[in-house]
């Protein structure tokens, strides 16, 4: 080896050293190189060759903030290299960038179209990848990075890994997955109702609005994000035609309307059963297992499996112990907000599991997730601003705590009678709804929508709980009179039953928006009037009923029904017919047909609705039966809900 070779080699292993001599080191660096590049770092000082990239050097971080004690000692700049570091959230976050900036492009094209101006230049972005994209010709999926429904590997070991973790592979890439570009051809080709021409855009622009402004309030505003049509559209077509069709279902005058609206959901939604869908496609799922009682279980059990392969529950571990789950899962982090909004989403899917498990008598879907439901009080006592909608679904998820604990005491499926010794906690339930009603109703504010509904809801919610509760008592006495120990418990429920009436009848707040509410509330509504009417002809001496008084009220109630137009397939419809049925069996059984007579129904307009039900060919087997009641019927006999399928043969399963 030459001296000159050996001297420059000599001079390139001194490159670490601490003598600040940047002149003599670039003599000995002949030609331009590639900067070095740390560890962590960019130690920017010259273009170094080869052989000096080939040096290990460890940078020695202070605080964890650069500059690094080697460039501090050397005087020179350096710049923390973090995508070496989180390449997943670096990547995450260029894509999030890349997709504000495609719906800003797409706003400013809306507004142009608007003004008759010339359209903006297409993305750069998107010319560059059209050549590329038309050689791939692949359906880009609709599922962005955190909805698919596949998983990738944890990035570290943690406790919360599954086995099938490490077997599954990421359904994207994560360098490209979120792209400007797929995002930008992702929103282009997408196929909805109004670009297949099944509604036209006024007609959805029309039913869109009404739900955001009116509907979305009895979900908790879960879509309030949304703003108008489009803004619906670019996020899910599935979402689109589930709001159009929740909407068409509360106006008497889109029979046609909800059907087209009805078949395209239907066929999204089956179609889509072995897919992976996004965030947006379990709202739509959650909007019709709230709204429509014929296919509610079938929706609710896709959104809910959907919602465990995306991890929704552990939301609110990143809300409350963000620090823990950052030490799991490195490079997760998402905005508060859009958190929050995942954990109300989480808590609407519970709530409609325990309404369908109390409606159809069947064990829930959801088990109690331990951090979610019995630490629910840090939602809203964190630092971030509480909404009245955080807090009316705080009060829904308690309440359904309680009633969760009640079917568990008491059993769902037992035929046996209610043991003796349960009457003390029968006592201590009835405690506990008074105090739940008691802290949450002076918490509720009126809504600048639906007005003081909120508050209404929650009081017939209370009445629910406590009808709920009492009804158990009856189970298995037969032909015997109530136990003394249990006349408490009955005189509660049937207080609940006729409080629920009286509302209907004189509650404006309640009454004005009858029409909007989820069909969880019409069933119970039913129940109601089914129990009322039958422990009016079996245990009326026993309970000092007023049998004429109470058969009034429940055909006030049916008149507020009658009056208000509705599809046929609404629930109200149904329900107006099948309680209308029993109250003709049972004024005709006891000879209160004036009860009728003299009712509202005795009206012209309202006469034909009470002809039309007494005329009703309804299998009237067990009919009043209480002693048998575990839950409530499973065919909603006493609703006329005995035909409930979902007979779409696009969707052939029954619920």
């Amino acid at each position: 080896m030459s001296l000159n070779t050996k001297r420059k080699h000599s001079e390139v292993a001194g490159i670490e050293d601490d003598r600040p001599e940047p002149k003599r080191l670039a003599a000995a660096c002949t030609g331009m190189h590639p900067e070095r590049l740390c560890h962590e770092c960019k130690c920017i000082l010259m273009k170094v060759p080869i052989a000096c990239r080939r040096q290990k050097i460890k940078c020695e971080m202070i605080n964890e903030e650069p500059p690094c004690s080697r460039c501090q000692r050397r005087g020179i700049q350096c710049v923390l290299h973090t995508a070496q570091r989180h390449p997943m959230a670096d990547s995450k976050q260029v894509g999030l960038l890349g997709k504000d900036l495609i719906n800003i492009h797409s706003t400013l094209e809306s507004i142009c179209q608007h003004l008759n101006l010339e359209l903006p230049l297409p993305l750069a972005s998107e010319k560059q990848n059209a050549e590329s994209g038309r050689r791939n010709n692949k359906v880009v999926d609709d599922a962005d990075e955190e909805g698919t429904c596949e998983l990738s590997p944890p990035a570290s070991p943690s406790t919360a890994q599954a086995p099938m973790d490490m077997y599954l592979t990421s359904a994207q890439d994560p360098m490209n997955g979120n792209s400007p570009q797929r995002l930008r051809r992702r929103g282009s080709e997408r196929v909805d109702m109004i670009s297949k021409g099944l509604i036209s855009f006024d007609d959805a622009e029309v039913l869109i609005k009404k739900y955001l402004l009116h509907l979305d309030r009895f979900l908790y505003g879960v879509t309030g994000s949304y703003k108008d049509v489009n803004e619906v559209r670019r996020a899910s077509p599935a979402l689109l035609a589930a709001m159009c069709t929740v909407s068409a279902f509360h106006n008497s005058g889109h029979k046609s309307l909800f059907e087209t609206c009805n078949r395209e959901y239907r066929a999204i939604v089956s179609g889509s059963l072995f897919e992976k869908r996004d965030l947006e496609f379990v709202k739509a799922l959650c909007i019709g297992a709230f709204w429509l009682p014929d296919a509610s279980r079938i929706l609710l059990g896709d959104a809910i499996r959907r919602a465990k392969d995306l991890k929704l529950h552990r939301n609110f571990l990143r809300l409350t112990e963000p620090a823990l789950l950052a030490s799991t899962s490195p490079g997760s982090a998402i905005d508060t907000s859009e958190t929050r909004d995942r954990v109300r989403l989480w808590y609407l899917l519970y709530v409609c599991d325990q309404h369908l498990s109390i409606l159809h008598n069947r064990d829930r879907i959801l088990r109690q997730e331990k951090e979610a439901v019995e630490n629910r009080e840090l939602f809203i006592a964190g630092g971030e601003p509480v909404t009245p909608q955080d807090v009316r679904i705080m009060s829904q998820v308690s309440l359904l705590v309680i009633m969760g604990q009640i079917r568990d005491v008491f059993g769902s499926e037992s035929i046996r009678p209610v043991s003796k010794t349960l009457s003390v906690q029968l006592s201590q339930f009835v405690r506990e709804l008074d105090g739940w009603y008691s802290r949450w109703s002076s918490l509720f504010e009126p809504d600048d929508h639906i007005g003081s509904f909120p508050l209404a809801g929650l009081t017939i919610h209370w009445q629910f709980a406590k009808l709920y509760l009492g009804h158990h008592v009856f189970r298995g006495i037969e032909s015997d009179p109530i136990p003394t120990y249990f006349l408490s418990a009955a005189i509660t429920a049937r207080d609940a039953a006729v409080t629920i009436f009286t509302m209907i009848a004189e509650d404006d707040s309640f009454r004005s928006h009858i029409l909007g509410m989820p069909a969880y509330f019409h069933v119970m509504i039913s129940f109601a009037g089914q129990f009322l009417l039958g422990i009016c002809v079996k245990y009326s001496q026993q309970l000092g009923i007023n049998v004429e008084e109470d058969f009034r009220r429940i055909s006030a109630a049916l008149a507020v029904f009658a009056r208000t137009p509705a599809l046929p397939s609404h629930p109200i419809t149904r329900m107006t017919a099948g309680l209308m049925r029993k109250l003709n069996e049972c004024t005709t059984a006891l000879g209160m047909d004036s009860v009728l007579t003299e009712s509202p129904f005795a009206n012209p307009e309202l006469a034909s609705v009470r002809d039309y039900a007494s005329n009703m060919n309804g299998d009237v087997r067990g009919a009043f039966n209480l002693q048998a009641a575990n839950g409530l019927p499973d065919d909603f006999l006493y609703a006329d809900f005995s035909d409930l399928t979902f007979p779409d043969t696009q969707f052939p399963y029954a619920t």
